[in-house]
């Protein structure tokens, strides 16, 4: 716990103001390291006492907080190689409508000394903030935001923020509707009492009593359908901000105030010469489009975030919990560790657990993708929120809550789909000015516009004032990337694909070589018959069934290998009896009158059985570290297996695949030189190093980088975590461990070679709907501002009404949005087998 105590050290020096914090510190060893962060800091201007806790693992600041903030110490901590404990809180931002409210929303926590770092999400309406534990509390960072606009914030689990986060936009939608069900109508009739002079045959009204019935028409429109504008840019007036509410508020109240002018001081507009028009469909109309494109945003926005909905819907309320002699129901939240669950047909699985009773066939769907099911027994995991299909069984809990596969990915994919990939910082650096230049550029619009405009130049200095200001869209550019990380990475979690935000989307942009580890990635990490020789006169086939028949009662993990290769052959295997294990050296057994032995090389000397014949072929295959294995039939020799770690079936055309793609292929292992060169080989990798720790590979890694090459490492998160977090980009082949999910910026649920290539695919098309979301919400700005301003004018007479300006505002956000979903399509088949 953080203590942030003030003191006064001299109450006539009003500049400064000291204050202790204490910080929890990891990688801290010895007396040495103690004294070397209080060399360090005492040493940093600002600090004024330093003192660590070894034992306690904490190091106590004292701080002028006018020279030094936190984070800047914090930093210098990391710098010596310690690290300091953090916590990261999600909190659900409430008030937030463009990109400027987003970079007003993260400057107001870059200001709190004690919020390190930020996430602020438009689409999904969360900041996630990493703070220094104890120190900021939720009435401090309230009362930041409200220093610069009319933004709430309330804090959040992870576990209820989806859930929140799609109940915010279906309210948010209900609002809009309802207020469209006014506004529309409302519009609408306004529209049409104004233009009833250029309909033929029905007779004008005249204009003072068609202005005040428009005037009251359209009062309704603007300050009940519209009042969110207006209390928005009123809020944000008081704090000498802009935002989007400012802009509409301003275009539209400038065309009600005018009109309003027009109907009840005509007389004032005629003897300044001018035509009694008034605007009141261009103002509501305006309103009316706007809340539609908002309604439309809000219900796209619910459709970005449906895979983790489906996420959060996966795990049940309640589960069965046996006891000895009855069965009760509880609540989820009430099942503890240890528990024995039941599960029937047609359930969901409650929790991750392991199977103690039963069979039957889960659907990991939802988890890893696999449409088949997958055959469970006893001793095999379960993954809560998972499907049994078939057969009763009972489990045994083993994590619960906050720590289940589930959970921790739905806060992988959440903390994902809060970030940001590094091409949008140009979005946000023009956002964070975009209100106050489109404001700047209206007033200079109807400045010029007044200046030299033919006839009566007040009213088309408003209108093009009006569709300046309307047309500026800075909710484009706040959505440009959110939308596509929120769909990508949803795909992605469907099919067992865990991504880590927006910058690991960009790094794989930038991939240009790939690096693969053996062990569990490009072998199925389990013995496996591999090769065989028989003696002349002997089929292969009937080696297996001789093998396998003895081998059958053994739970030695070669024994388990012969038997499901002559399995897979569809072999019948022999009744065997009097079965004897020989450990370390092989087993035999009584086949009818014969004896059948199975064993290494040294099992087969002990007996003085001849194994010459086979001496040649057994001593290749030491060198390429296979496991030997002899069958002898009545103490004669049938033939020798070799058995290894087996490549995946779909290795060689995942190599394939990405070579063609034009990317270079790498080979890591720790194993001997010639089983390394022998896989390169196989599989056509371009560069292959072998006899390699842990660390070397690391260094490996580095060597690569330091040739100007960007890496994507894949592994299975153990023995390789160095390799990984050295990597640019790197892929954890396995079943979501934590420590596979910490140390990867991509985890692969389902042990499948074919995601690695899926997952750089959908990674790119990510990225290019990114691209093209931010090119268009640019591109229309840059073009529609313009435009609005009235540029096409002096060569082709072309001018924008103000309402053809909110309908294209409007549209654009809503067409960002269309076009992230539409990666759902277009994704479709990046996850067919083998493509």
């Amino acid at each position: 716990m953080a203590l942030n105590m003030s003191i006064d050290q001299n109450k006539n020096d009003k500049t400064e103001k000291v204050l202790w914090i204490e910080l929890g510190i990891t990688g801290m060893r010895c007396a040495s390291c103690v004294a070397r962060l209080e060399k360090q800091l005492s040493e940093i201007e600002g600090i004024n006492d330093v003192a660590v806790n070894l034992p306690a693992e904490t190091v106590s600041i004292q701080y002028d907080s006018i020279i030094i903030n936190p984070s800047d110490f914090i930093n210098a901590i990391h710098n010596l190689g310690y690290k300091v404990k953090t916590d990261k809180l999600l909190f659900q931002v409430e008030g937030m409508h463009c990109a400027s409210c987003v970079s007003r929303v993260k400057s107001a926590f870059e200001k709190n000394p004690h919020i390190l770092t930020s996430e602020v999400n438009l689409v999904t309406q969360e900041a996630i903030l990493e703070v220094i534990p104890g120190s900021a509390t939720l009435k401090d960072i309230q009362n930041g935001l409200a220093s610069v606009g009319d933004y709430r914030i309330r804090h959040m689990h992870a576990e209820h923020s989806v859930s929140r986060n799609g109940i915010y936009d279906q309210n948010d939608a209900k609002q809009l509707k309802k207020r469209l069900r006014i506004g529309i109508p409302l519009s609408s009739l306004i529209l049409i009492l104004s233009k009833l002079h250029i309909i033929p045959g029905i007779p004008e009204i005249p204009e003072r009593i068609l202005h005040p019935l428009l005037f009251f028409l359209t009062l309704p429109v603007i300050f009940w359908a519209g009042q969110s504008f207006f209390t928005g840019a009123y809020k944000q007036l008081r704090r000498l901000t802009a935002d989007m509410n400012t802009l509409v508020a301003m275009g539209t109240g400038t065309a009600f105030l005018y009109s309003g002018f027009v109907t009840w001081f005509p007389d004032c507009i005629k003897d300044a010469g001018a035509d009694l028009h008034v605007y009141y469909d261009t103002s509501a109309m305006i309103i009316a489009l706007i809340l539609l494109g908002r309604f439309l945003e809000a219900r796209a926005r619910h459709r970005t975030s449906g895979a983790i909905q489906k996420l959060m819907h996966l795990q049940p309320k309640f589960a069965r919990v046996v006891h000895n002699d009855h069965i009760e129901e509880l609540p989820i939240h009430q099942i503890r560790k240890g528990q024995i669950l039941r599960i029937q047909p047609g359930e969901s699985v409650p929790v991750d657990g392991v199977i103690i009773r039963g069979m039957t066939a889960i659907d990991e769907s939802m988890m890893t993708g696999e449409s088949l099911p997958a055959e469970k027994g006893v001793g095999d995991s379960v993954i809560g929120g998972t499907l049994n299909t078939t057969g009763s069984f009972d489990m045994e809990a083993k994590n619960i809550g906050e720590f289940t596969m589930l959970s921790r990915i739905i806060r992988l994919v959440r903390k994902a789909q809060s970030s940001k990939a590094p091409i949008q910082r140009v979005a946000d650096r023009v956002a964070a000015i975009f209100v106050p230049a489109v404001m700047a550029v209206a007033l200079l619009t109807f400045m010029i516009w007044i200046l030299f405009a033919p006839g009566f130049a007040f009213t088309q200095a408003m209108l093009r004032f009006i569709a300046v200001l309307i047309i500026a869209c800075p909710c484009a550019l706040g959505l440009a990337t959110p939308t596509a990380i929120i769909v990508g990475s949803g795909i992605g979690a469907e099919n067992g694909i865990l991504i880590k935000g927006g910058a690991v989307l960009e790094s794989i942009h930038h991939v240009d070589t790939v690096v693969f580890d053996k062990t569990g990635t490009l072998t199925q990490n389990q013995p496996a018959v591999t090769q065989m020789q028989s003696r002349p006169g002997v089929s292969d086939n009937w080696l297996m069934i001789l093998a396998a028949s003895a081998e059958q009662h053994s739970e030695h993990p070669l024994a388990k290998a012969i038997v499901k290769y002559a399995r897979d052959l569809s072999l019948v295997l022999e009744p065997v009896t009097k079965f004897k294990s020989h450990p370390g050296f092989g087993i035999e057994a009584k086949w009818g009158n014969h004896i059948l032995m199975v064993g290494n090389p040294n099992f087969f000397s002990q007996y003085d059985i001849n194994i010459k014949p086979f001496q040649e072929t057994m001593r290749h295959w030491k060198n390429l570290e296979h496991s030997i294995v002899m069958v002898a039939l009545d103490q004669e020799v049938q033939g020798v297996l070799a058995i290894t770690d087996s490549l995946r079936p779909e290795a060689k055309k995942v190599v394939h695949s990405i070579r063609k793609k034009g990317l270079t292929t790498v080979l890591l292992t720790g194993d001997r030189n010639a089983v390394a060169q022998q896989i390169g080989r196989i599989l056509e990798i371009d560069r292959i190093y072998s006899e390699l720790l842990p660390e070397q590979k690391a260094k490996v890694i580095r060597e690569l980088q330091q040739e100007g090459r960007k890496i994507a490492m894949i592994g299975d998160g153990i023995n390789d975590a160095p390799a990984l977090a050295a990597a640019d980009v790197s892929i954890s082949m396995g079943s979501g461990t934590d420590q596979a999910i910490e140390v990867s910026h991509i985890t692969l649920i389902k042990n499948n070679l074919w995601n690695v290539v899926r997952a750089i695919r959908l990674s790119e098309k990510t990225l290019r709907v990114i691209k093209q979301n931010l090119f268009w919400a640019f591109f229309y700005n840059i073009i529609g501002i313009p435009v609005a301003a009235g540029a096409l004018y002096p060569l082709w007479g072309i001018l924008l009404k103000p309402v053809f300006a909110a309908a294209a505002m409007s549209l654009s956000s809503v067409s960002v949005i269309m076009n992230a979903l539409r990666l759902k399509r277009i994704s479709k088949s990046i996850f067919k087998e083998g493509s």
